[in-house]
């Protein structure tokens, strides 16, 4: 069953249903209704007279003060009547107001007047305001009523007040008082004008300005709804001349050329009843240029520069903000933030808006936390919003507020950075928030320290992202690019000070990641040296921490870019040096040879190279960590240590030892280098044994080795060159070690 038929008997069944319950509870029915009607008539009596007690309390102040200046106007008037009125009198003899034949002087009798009317007007005034005082202190009926009886009364005397016209008498009052102050002014310039015209002309211009003041702002709120010069003698004047639109058709046919622009202004008034409908139908116009959030916004703002509330901002303006487009949620933060700065200065040439500065204390520290949430909450939303052009300079400027909001958060308060921080591990951002996080870092540093293992993982690797020039992040946050130095710094704090409570392996995960940073071939001098100084620290503050070998790899990638000239003088390349010898003695038994195997030509590099520093520790630490890496090597496979290799380390180490003195703590430091030369000796010697095909054990010597092998580095399998050198006549370098004469060992204990 459908159609109007189910309709009907659907609301049938309903109504009989409510029936049914009604006679079988009638007392419920009749206690709910009760409640209800009883509850509503006592809402609604106290609220229109609590309307009323408001609108009569602002009546009743508004002529107190009108009452207070028809009196001192009245009485300044009557000191000028009393020495004025006897003009009027044409025997007085020898006045200037008096003609021949005793007739009395038109200026006397103007000025007369004048000054009598405006006393008349200004008693008037005085005398209704002090009868609709009366009449309002009956206005106002007792609460001992019953609401519904208080309600019934407030209908009647509402509608009698409006009937009668008290708020038009009410309103008539200052009118009165303008008018009375217009005719004594008017008789103060003619009388100063019959007695001295230089006076009159003098007192004559603040009296016109003073009169056309009084005129236009009657007239600017009629064609202006947002204007505030609104006033009673305003709201007449605006109904009298919304009375002209009613013959506008009549008007327009007299009205020619430029003076059909007044027909326009009139046309414009709507028929309203009072200021606040006239301003709601202002605001519902559609040919405003700004959007109505945009509207409510600027409502928003303006509120809280009245009332500076950090709770109000948080739990009205956030979520409004939020809520809102980009385009109308910026220009209303910049005009919040731009209220709520300590110091707002003229900004840099091409920087858009002022320069806003935030004091650090303690006092302001909870409006600068909201302020800075709520900064944070606008640049994810910028952040989401995508990336346009014309938002760039936007952008920037949210960068600038929170850089100084952090700058003055104090040190005791850090949740804004971790907010900050989360935001940078959450977006991976290679700009801005990366930025931000390194710059005020140290002063958080015991921050950094308390972050999760995810958190670190991330932020190592927005750092990775700016160190290896590969951005992470969005592409619109690059507008504040950080400092690397103070990157590398945060760097140091999370690696180096990396709490034990934490898994190592985190750290290893991390420490691998920096490792291969180093292979970065755009990296400047000073940057490489500093991350090689931040892997060093790892290194030696961790003992326990490793790293898989292509991060190894990238190691020794990064030596040959610090042997470009075939010299080693810095620390950093010493450091370096023992790392990797560190690292590669860490690695696995059964790594693939082809990762040692990149090791060998960045090894025979090192070889020679000249020292720029004649220190002799810098010396024995060079040396011992290039045998340290030889000797890894050998342990993963002798083969891989030919007898060139050995012959050019063991002379290399003989020459940098020859000029060591003669002491006991420096010869052991020479027996231990001689001691590392005997190993790697021993280990080419040791025959080496291997699985075949068939699964049968086969072994060979250590120095059988074919050049095609010996040259697996260099991808050259002929026997012309090896390791990218050519042979010389008699240079077998892939000759067997038993046809080898090698040096006197420990030269150093013959050439003292």
């Amino acid at each position: 069953m459908s159609g109007p038929h189910s309709v009907a008997a659907t609301k049938y069944s309903h109504q009989f249903e409510a029936n049914n319950f009604a006679a079988r509870n009638p007392s419920e029915i009749s206690k709910a209704t009760d409640f209800d009607r009883e509850a509503a008539w006592a809402k609604c009596a106290d609220d229109v007279w609590t309307h009323e007690e408001v609108k009569v309390e602002k009546w009743s102040s508004e002529i107190d003060t009108l009452l207070v200046f028809a009196g001192l106007f009245s009485a300044v008037l009557t000191s000028f009547i009393v020495q004025y009125y006897p003009t009027l009198q044409g025997s007085s003899q020898g006045s200037g107001n008096v003609q021949e034949g005793g007739k009395v002087a038109a200026t006397s009798v103007v000025i007369n007047a004048l000054w009598f009317l405006a006393l008349l007007l200004s008693l008037a005034a005085a005398s209704i305001g002090i009868t609709v005082k009366q009449w309002l202190s009956q206005y106002i009926v007792s609460e001992s009523i019953a609401p519904r009886q208080r309600a019934r009364i407030w209908l009647l005397r509402h509608d009698s007040l409006v009937a009668w016209r008290v708020p038009e008498i009410i309103a008539s009052l200052p009118l009165l008082l303008q008018l009375a102050l217009g005719f004594f002014l008017v008789g103060i310039v003619i009388l100063l004008w019959t007695m001295n015209r230089v006076v009159s002309v003098i007192v004559m211009a603040p009296v016109a300005i003073l009169l056309l003041f009084t005129i236009a702002t009657a007239f600017i709120p009629t064609f202006v709804p947002g204007c505030p010069y609104k006033s009673q003698q305003a709201w007449w004047l605006y109904r009298l001349l919304r009375r002209f639109t009613l013959f506008d058709g009549t008007i327009g046919r007299h009205l020619k050329g430029r003076w059909r622009f007044l027909l326009d202004a009139l046309r414009s008034i709507q028929p309203t009843k009072d200021w606040t409908d006239r301003e709601n139908h202002w605001l519902r116009q559609d040919r405003h240029e700004v959007s109505r959030r945009y509207q409510d916004l600027k409502v928003l703002v303006a509120a809280d520069k009245l009332m500076r509330d950090d709770t109000f901002m948080e739990s009205v303006i956030l979520p409004s903000l939020q809520e809102s487009s980009t385009h109308d949620a910026l220009p209303a933060f910049f005009d919040l933030v731009e209220s709520r700065a300590h110091l707002v200065m003229p900004g840099e040439p091409g920087q858009r808006g002022p320069r806003l500065k935030w004091f650090a204390g303690e006092t302001d520290g909870e409006t600068i936390l909201a302020m800075g949430n709520l900064t944070l909450s606008m640049l994810i939303k910028r952040m989401q919003g995508g990336m346009h052009a014309s938002w760039s300079s936007d952008l920037a400027r949210i960068f600038s507020v929170l850089d100084e909001l952090l700058e003055a958060t104090p040190g005791s308060r850090p949740s804004l950075f971790l907010r900050l921080l989360g935001l940078c591990c959450e977006y991976r951002s290679a700009g801005g928030l990366l930025y931000l996080t390194t710059r005020h870092g140290e002063r958080f540093k015991y921050v950094v320290d308390d972050i999760s293992d995810d958190q670190g993982i991330k932020l190592v690797d927005s750092i990775i992202g700016i160190l290896s020039n590969r951005p992470q992040g969005p592409s619109d946050v690059e507008h504040a690019k950080p400092d690397l130095f103070q990157t590398l710094n945060l760097l140091e704090r999370l690696l180096v000070h990396w709490p034990r409570s934490r898994a190592m392996s985190t750290l290893t995960i991390v420490y691998g990641r920096v490792c291969t940073v180093l292979e970065t071939t755009d990296l400047s001098a000073g940057i490489r040296s500093r991350l090689i100084d931040i892997v060093y620290m790892v290194y030696r503050h961790s003992s326990h921490v490793n790293i898989p070998a292509p991060a190894v790899k990238c190691l020794v990638v990064c030596l040959v870019h610090l042997f470009p000239d075939h010299r080693a003088g810095s620390q950093h390349k010493m450091r370096l040096l023992e790392v990797t010898g560190a690292f590669l003695s860490r690695l696995e038994p059964n790594i693939r040879q082809e990762d040692v195997h990149t090791i060998l030509p960045v090894l025979r590099n090192a070889i020679g190279l000249q020292l720029s520093s004649q220190d002799f520790w810098e010396t024995r630490s060079y040396l011992r960590s290039l045998l340290k890496i030889y000797l890894t090597v050998a342990k993963q496979d002798s083969r891989l240590v030919n007898n060139s290799d050995y012959m050019r380390l063991y002379k290399y180490v003989a020459t940098k030892t020859a000029t060591w003195r003669k002491a006991q703590w420096w010869d052991k430091c020479a027996a231990e280098l001689d001691s590392m030369l005997d190993e790697l000796q021993r280990l080419r010697s040791e025959p080496i044994s291997r699985t075949t095909d068939d699964g049968t054990q086969s072994t060979d010597e250590a120095g059988e080795m074919s050049c095609v092998q010996a040259n697996h580095g260099t991808g050259e399998p002929n026997g012309d060159s090896v390791y990218g050198q050519k042979k010389s006549p008699g240079d077998d370098r892939c000759s067997s070690t038993t046809n080898i004469t090698y040096p006197e060992r420990s030269p150093w204990k013959f050439q003292r």
